[in-house]
């Protein structure tokens, strides 16, 4: 093996091992405060999404129009 093999080598096993290392951080950071912060932000969207279909049957009611133009009266 020549030197610039080897040295070919070394980088190509000093790139894998940093890649290993960022996949293996990034699989361990389940648990952070920045998940649990999103958790929390998915949860809350779901809920205003919930709230948003409610609003949007009640106001596309034929009632509630019905309602409107008597109160306009």
């Amino acid at each position: 093996m020549n030197p610039f093999e080897m040295v070919v080598l070394i980088v190509l096993l000093s790139l894998v091992a940093g890649v290993a290392n960022n996949y293996i951080k990034s699989r361990g950071e389940g648990d952070s405060p920045a998940s649990d912060d999103l958790k929390q932000r998915l949860a809350k969207l779901d809920s205003l999404d919930e709230r948003v279909k409610t609003l949007e049957k009640i106001v596309t009611d034929r009632d509630f129009e019905l309602k409107e133009k008597f109160r306009n009266l």
